[in-house]
């Protein structure tokens, strides 16, 4: 026995069942591991650990903004020409609006414009800057900001996307098919935090005994990032399930042999927490 414990001795001990009110949380005895860049890591597991998980923290993913560049220079300058400005991420939205300020600007510049966000979270952001997403697509996901997107006239129109440096092109390169012209800005880049081996090991170990429950991802970057520091072995994780926060970062997960336990229908952590809630209650 250790350190802290707790000895309940007389008739209070007959309340047991009564005050076990921690073990009867949905997510209790289970250990979950959340693979979210470390800044943004917290809220996704406190919602978990709220419901009774173990939480283990190992951020996939680092953002590094990107600054200073003659692209953004020339973007912010040439402000006015925009009809629209798409955002796929919090860290774009952030990200972008420090690039302004850097130029001296902030959202007043923005008057007029058309905003689409992602999704609720990328929508949230944009209100920390006073603006409101004019169109947030009912699926999360670049086809669904596409599907939305086939609903309005984008013929002739001029779209800034400020994103990441490495994101898939499928969005910016329909959008150009739909005539409008497009210019992809890169505001940050996503990169593989730097890890000593003694602390990889130790989350070997913690697969190979069977430690960890399930494992969560929230992007694509998330699950490639995964794998670059642990390792493809399909056998380290085959006690291990992984819960994916839609199609596309399943998509991923699947490329690399390994078939997502649960996907969120709603793609959101809430919308994660929600599927996981499922897998277990169920």
């Amino acid at each position: 026995m250790q350190t802290p414990a707790t000895i309940v001795v007389g008739e209070v001990a007959s309340l047991a069942e009564a005050i076990e009110w921690y073990e009867k949380k949905p997510l209790f005895g289970k250990t979950i591991m959340v693979t979210r860049e470390k800044e943004a890591s917290s809220e996704f597991a406190e919602l978990l650990a709220s419901c009774g998980a173990m939480i283990i923290e190992f951020p996939t993913i680092e953002i590094k903004p990107v600054r200073n560049t003659k692209e953004q220079e020339l973007s912010v300058r040439n402000l006015e020409d925009y009809d629209f400005l798409v955002f796929t991420s919090v860290n774009g939205v952030s990200n972008y609006f420090e690039v302004l300020a850097l130029e001296g600007k902030d959202s007043r510049e923005l008057k007029g414009k058309k905003i689409i966000a992602i999704g609720e979270k990328t929508s949230e952001e944009l209100l920390r800057y006073n603006l409101r997403a004019d169109y947030v697509p009912k699926v999360y996901t670049a086809e669904g900001i596409i599907s939305l997107a086939e609903k309005l006239n984008l013929n002739g129109k001029k779209i800034l996307i400020p994103r990441a440096l490495v994101a898939r092109e499928l969005l910016p390169d329909t959008l150009r098919a739909m005539g409008a012209e497009v210019e992809v800005l890169c505001v940050y880049e996503t990169l593989v935090p730097d890890y000593a081996k003694q602390k990889l090991d130790l989350i070997k170990m913690k697969f190979s005994g069977a430690e960890i429950d399930l494992v969560t991802f929230t992007s694509s970057s998330t699950v490639t990032n995964f794998f670059s520091l642990l390792g493809k072995d399909p056998e380290l994780f085959s006690k291990t399930g992984f819960a994916c926060i839609g199609p596309v970062t399943a998509a991923t997960l699947l490329g690399y042999g390994l078939t997502p336990t649960v996907t969120a229908d709603i793609h959101t952590t809430r919308g994660l927490k929600e599927k996981i809630l499922d897998l277990y209650v169920s």
